[in-house]
């Protein structure tokens, strides 16, 4: 029996949700739509993999990943 989704309750081979989904190529994005503001709470860039901390500039992308500033640039 394959994994399911805690989302969807979908297999997780047949879900797309923001989890499951698969990503769009990141050459896609259209960074100068971008809305910058201040990051809530520490994560991760989704662009580099560089950490995001509270307080610092990010951006979100059209596709629901958070990036760091140099990347929205």
């Amino acid at each position: 029996m394959s994994d399911r989704c805690e989302l969807s309750d979908l297999p997780t081979g047949q879900c797309a949700c923001r989890n499951h989904a698969p990503k769009p190529p990141r050459d896609t994005y259209d960074f100068s739509t971008l809305t910058r503001f201040l990051a809530r709470f520490d994560s991760d860039c989704a662009g580099c993999g560089n950490r995001m901390h509270e307080g610092d500039l990010i951006a979100r992308t059209d596709y629901g990943e958070y990036i760091c500033e140099e990347c929205a640039s």
